[in-house]
């Protein structure tokens, strides 16, 4: 069984330029497919516009002289306009998800749709006997960006994708295809989903290394450099073991995970000030920690690495 199905946002792109809307919308259609041939960037949805509408109209006598009924017509579209994910390839260190993708998103695509066969390869298409106009349903949802008509392509990752590489992905993608584009057309990244990650990848490591030369300067000035030593290697140690637990149940660096560390990392902090005035208080009544237990193997350094 395999859990399908959740995505997450990691930014948008805004497609910019003086343009009808139809035109625009037909450009964001092409600079998606695009994008989503880039290797690296899961998932794209345009927004901005509403839902596109084709109309076709067919003439009675195109219907009789054919013999056909609008809904031949109709299932001749669905059944060529298809657009479904085809299953997971996977390796041994990338997993590629394959999408079958023949959706027609314009007129002149829809006009090359075969609606009959001959047996000596005549083909009869959409265009033949139709009129195709393509519109929106409504223009609610029209928005522009810095004053200009603009299309908004939101790109999403998958639960197994890293934010951060889909994120360097679609900025090289971004800078390749300004390059090609007119002056007229830009592009802007906007919705940055993955600052809140970096944001939060910064506070962890800035309180870790804070919290390990806060901890070590006190054990250092009241019990010395090799207590001090070990007892802020606990914090390593413990992240060390978290991040192998981690990948062992393949789960990633998350919000969430990243805010349990920095609960834990909080705790390990307090345990250590608690441990190590336990130990002061043993030294304080004579108690020997130098004392060299039984279940230490033989080649185990002497001195007071470990308490009895």
């Amino acid at each position: 069984m395999a859990e399908t199905g959740r995505t997450q946002d990691v930014v948008t792109v805004a497609l910019t330029a003086d343009l009808p809307r139809r035109d625009l919308k037909t450009l964001a259609e092409q600079l998606k497919q695009r994008m989503l041939q880039t290797p690296g960037i899961p998932l794209v949805e345009i927004q901005g516009f509403g839902k596109r509408e084709f109309q076709i109209q067919v003439a009675q006598h195109n219907l009789r002289q054919y013999g056909l009924s609008l809904q031949d017509i109709a299932d001749k579209i669905s059944g060529q306009n298809v657009d479904m994910p085809a299953g997971e390839l996977s390796g041994r260190e990338q997993e590629y998800q394959i999408r079958f993708s023949d959706e027609k998103r314009t007129t002149d695509e829809l006009a090359e749709l075969v609606i009959i066969s001959g047996d000596q390869r005549n083909e009869l298409r959409l265009g033949d006997i139709a009129t195709i106009r393509s519109d929106f349903d409504t223009d609610a949802n029209k928005v522009t960006y810095n004053g200009q008509p603009a299309a908004f392509l939101k790109v999403s990752k998958n639960t197994i994708d890293d934010s951060l590489d889909v994120l360097a992905t679609v900025e090289g993608f971004i800078t390749e295809e300004q390059q090609r584009l007119p002056g007229a057309v830009t592009l802007v990244l906007t919705q940055d989903s993955t600052s809140i990650i970096e944001d939060r990848i910064s506070m962890l490591a800035k309180n870790a290394w804070q919290g390990l030369l806060l901890v070590f300067a006190v054990m250092w000035l009241f019990f010395g450099t090799r207590y001090a030593f070990w007892v802020v290697m606990g914090l390593p140690v413990s992240f060390l073991a978290s991040a192998f637990v981690l990948g062992m149940m393949g789960m990633s660096i998350n919000m969430l995970s990243m805010v349990a560390l920095l609960l834990a990392l909080g705790i390990l902090m307090d345990d250590a000030i608690v441990i190590s005035e336990s130990i002061g208080q043993q030294l304080r009544h004579g108690k020997n920690l130098c004392r060299r237990p039984l279940t230490v193997p033989r080649w185990w350094p002497k001195g007071c690495f470990l308490p009895s």
